[in-house]
């Protein structure tokens, strides 16, 4: 499950360098194509207070890749085990052409799962007797193709680098042919003045260690890229920034600006998509 921690702030850079890139796609070229940018959050009731810090950093992101007199729209859509917001038709009924699709909700490495405990007791049965899914990856195509540039799943180990040929980050980047940012890791989350920050840890109740085959070290957050990337990469999994994420505002313009660098692999929406498109990112599979 997330939980809180508190943000550990490390150097401050001077020097802008970029090592390399690995970029989803031309951020130019699509911007040439249009000047308006749908954008969706699929989240559960337990997370709707994020809605709108992952919209704004998604209306950042949009504009300072993309120019800022684009149009960036966001869309939220709750998703639950009700007959009517069930995962599957509500990612059916939105819509087709998207430049970036959030999914945040709680996760195994092959499942998306509803709305959460609350207690350390709630969780020790919640792990052992596991609540009907939102969503199981077997489904994946039962979801209608979308064009999306960038897919962003925020449920727990729901990138597991253990299980990267077969977990959901590697099953919506098959399917929609384009790059997937997951956690490997038990994601944590919190709130600074209203913004929210991601980091995943290898958790105390030991959720991350039971698909990880030993392996205590997390990758923080990885790129899942697909075998058919319009940018000529091929199916592999990045982990972003080589595991570090950079302190990333926008300035007057719109245009991207670094502050710094975190100690190690937390950082909010925008600053994780920054850190993915703008730093080089390790191939690790």
């Amino acid at each position: 499950m997330k939980r809180s921690m508190k943000r550990v702030l490390a150097m401050i850079f001077t020097i802008i360098m970029v090592l390399g890139l690995v970029p989803f796609k031309s951020e130019e070229v699509e911007a040439g194509k249009k000047a308006s940018f749908k954008s969706s959050i699929l989240y559960i009731e337990e997370f709707k207070n994020e809605n709108a810090s992952l919209t704004t950093d998604i209306n950042n992101y949009t504009k300072a890749s993309l120019g800022k007199s684009v149009k960036s729209t966001v869309s939220t859509y709750r998703v639950s085990n009700s007959p009517n917001e069930k995962f599957i038709d509500v990612w059916n009924r939105m819509p087709d052409d998207q430049f970036i699709v959030v999914i945040n909700t709680h996760g195994y490495p092959d499942k998306l799962l509803p709305d959460g405990p609350k207690t350390m007791q709630q969780a020790i049965y919640w792990m052992l007797n596991p609540p009907n899914p939102l969503f199981d990856v077997k489904d994946i195509n039962k979801l209608k193709y979308k064009k999306i540039s960038y897919i962003v799943l925020l449920g727990c180990n729901t990138g597991h680098a253990s299980m990267a040929t077969k977990n959901l980050a590697r099953a919506f980047s098959d399917r929609f042919n384009t790059t997937v940012i997951a956690p490997d890791g038990t994601d944590s989350f919190w709130s600074e003045g209203g913004t929210y920050h991601y980091k995943p840890i290898n958790d105390a109740l030991g959720e991350f260690a039971s698909y990880s085959g030993g392996r205590s070290t997390v990758y923080g957050w990885l790129a899942y890229t697909p075998a058919n990337s319009s940018n000529g990469y091929t199916k592999a999994v990045y982990q972003i920034a080589n595991g570090w994420m950079y302190m990333y505002t926008v300035d007057k313009n719109m245009a991207f600006e670094l502050k710094g660098r975190y100690n190690d692999s937390e950082g909010t929406l925008f600053e994780i998509l920054a850190s993915y498109s703008r730093h080089y990112s390790k191939k690790i599979r």
